[in-house]
């Protein structure tokens, strides 16, 4: 109030509580304003230093023995131009028939091992059905995919791993349809890992 001149104390003495706050309050604001600009410089800063020193490392692409992450399927029967592979299958055994996808993977360097060994896995999908009996006397079924699609694991001791996929049983019904089955093979790389997705198009004859 000492800093206040002799025209405001007059008018102060009007209307005192307007003027005040008036006077006064802009004040404050314009103090809180820049203490929360100083706030906001520094918490974008520390965002930023958290982001950063946060983040994970990049995985190292040729972190495959090979110096790429492959894999191949083997398919029986033949393919044609279309890219679509025809397989004979005998319908007329005890059983109904199954065929099996061999596949083959790189794999990963020592360093990503778990134990003593890479893990490079593969997981199969396909986009048939069918219905099984599970108890004939209450006439019970079940349907069950085609193609399990449980994961399985590469093994081996070379640079090039192997695992099989049993796809089956196929009923006579399917005769004539087209199976199409996707694979995704899994490299893990410590907390890392690289997937890919192989697809198969199989004409059941």
């Amino acid at each position: 109030m000492k800093s206040f001149n002799r025209d405001t104390r007059a008018v102060l003495s009007n209307n005192p509580t307007g003027l005040l706050i008036k006077l006064v309050f802009p004040k404050i604001i314009k103090n809180i304003a820049g203490k929360l600009r100083a706030f906001r410089a520094a918490a974008v800063g520390l965002l930023i230093f958290t982001l950063f020193s946060c983040s994970k490392p990049a995985v190292d692409p040729a972190f495959c023995v090979t110096g790429d992450c492959t894999a191949e399927f083997s398919v029986p029967g033949t393919k044609d131009s279309n890219g679509f592979y025809h397989i004979s299958l005998n319908y007329d055994g005890e059983y109904d028939p199954r065929f099996t996808i061999d596949g083959f993977a790189s794999a990963v360097s020592r360093e990503y091992y778990y134990g003593d060994q890479s893990v490079v896995s593969a997981r199969f999908k396909g986009d048939k059905e069918i219905e099984i009996l599970i108890a004939e006397h209450l006439s019970l079924t079940e349907k069950i995919p085609v193609v399990q699609e449980t994961r399985v694991y590469f093994s081996g001791n070379s640079s090039m791993l192997n695992t099989k996929r049993v796809v089956g049983p196929i009923p006579g019904h399917l005769k004539g349809d087209t199976l199409n089955i996707q694979a995704e093979v899994r490299w893990d790389a410590g907390t890392e890992s690289i997937l890919r997705t192989f697809s198969f198009k199989i004409i059941l004859e």
